[in-house]
C-alpha cells in the first residue's frame, strides 16, 4: 500500500491574493526541495505532491504528499538512514530541521560544531541531525531548491510570514518577515571547493589489512570505499590478534569524509574516507568477537 500525509503551507498576506509568480516560485521550490531532501536520505523511488486546497484567512495550501513506494507490510517501514522505505513524516521532519537549521545560521557559516553522538550541536545551542547538517553543508542541489523556494516568498512584499503544520493542525514551523530574510540569504558553504565532514557510521568490512600503512576496503552506504584507519589502539588489537573480520563484518565508528567540488558539475567528489576511532566496547560485544576471548 502507498500512505499519505497532508502538509498545509500558510504563507502570512494581509489580502487574500498572491502574485502568480510568488506563488508558482514558491511551491515549485518547495516540491524541489522536498524532492531533493528525499534523494539525499533514502534512495526509494519518489513522492507525489499534490495541491489539495486553498484555505480562507491566510493564503493556506494543502499539500498532500504521497509516498510512491509500495509497502508490504508496516515492518517494511525501517529508518531513513538505513536507505530503506521513506516514511513521510521523516522526510516532513527532515524538512523542519533543515529550514531551522539554516534560518538559525542567517547565511554564515557556524562558529563551532560539537558532535554528540548522532546530532551536532551548532554554535553551543542549535541542536540538529548529523544527517541534517552534512546536508546543509554538502547538497548544492537542496540549497538551490531551498533559494528557489524562499526567492519565491520574497518576491510578493505582501508576504509577512511563513508557516507550516502537519496533517494534525500541529505548528511544525513558524517564520516572521525576518526569520524569512534569513532563511533566503545564500549558503556559505556552497561556496568551498573542499568540505570535511565527521559522523558516526557503520561501515561493513570487506577486506581488512594487518599492514597499518595500507587502507582497508569497507561497504559505506552501499558503495565499496577505500578507508584510512587512524585509530592505533585498534589496529594493535587487530595486528596481535583479538580482533578478527569475515566479510561485511559491522564497524562501528567515527569517520571523517573529505571531499573535493567538481567546479563543473557543482557535485562533491573525489572522496577520501578516514576511520577517527572504532567502538571498541561496541565491537567487543559483537558475537562474532566473543567467540574469540
Amino acid at each position: 500500500m502507498t500512505e499519505s500525509q497532508k502538509l498545509i503551507l500558510s504563507l502570512k498576506i494581509p489580502s487574500h491574493e498572491i502574485s502568480v509568480l510568488a506563488l508558482s516560485e514558491t511551491l515549485a521550490g518547495f516540491s524541489d526541495l522536498l524532492e531533493c531532501l528525499r534523494q539525499e536520505a533514502t534512495d526509494s523511488k519518489g513522492i507525489e505532491i499534490k495541491v489539495e486546497a486553498l484555505e480562507p484567512g491566510s493564503f493556506e495550501i494543502c499539500l498532500n504528499l504521497i509516498n510512491l513506494v509500495q509497502s508490504a507490510s508496516p515492518t517494511d517501514k525501517i529508518a531513513l538512514i538505513t536507505g530503506g522505505v521513506i516514511i513521510l513524516t521523516e522526510l516532513i521532519r527532515l524538512l523542519t530541521s533543515y529550514l531551522q537549521c539554516k534560518a538559525a545560521l542567517g547565511g554564515k557559516k557556524a562558529e563551532t560544531v560539537e558532535s554528540d553522538g548522532e546530532q551536532s550541536i551548532i554554535n553551543g545551542n542549535q541542536y540538529v541531525t548529523n544527517q541534517v547538517f552534512n546536508i546543509y553543508t554538502t547538497s548544492q542541489k537542496t540549497a538551490g531548491a531551498c533559494s528557489r523556494f524562499t526567492n519565491g516568498i520574497k518576491s510578493d512584499k505582501r508576504i509577512t510570514g511563513l508557516e507550516l503544520r502537519g496533517q494534525n493542525g500541529e505548528k511544525l514551523l513558524n517564520f516572521n518577515s525576518e526569520q524569512i530574510e534569513r532563511l533566503s540569504a545564500p549558503n556559505p558553504y556552497m561556496e568551498e571547493d573542499l568540505r570535511v565532514v565527521r559522523e558516526r557510521a557503520v561501515l561493513r568490512v570487506n577486506m581488512p589489512s594487518l599492514d597499518c600503512r595500507r587502507q582497508w576496503v569497507c561497504t559505506y552506504h552501499g558503495e565499496r570505499v577505500n578507508v584510512v584507519i587512524k585509530d592505533k589502539a585498534f589496529l594493535e588489537m587487530v595486528k596481535s590478534g583479538i580482533f578478527r573480520f569475515a566479510n561485511n563484518d559491522p564497524l562501528d565508528v567515527e569517520l571523517e569524509i573529505e571531499m573535493r567540488k567538481n567546479l563543473e558539475t557543482g557535485l562533491w567528489e573525489n572522496r577520501k574516507y578516514t576511520v577517527l576511532s572504532v567502538d571498541l566496547e561496541e565491537l567487543m560485544s559483537l558475537p562474532r568477537q566473543q567467540m574469540l576471548f
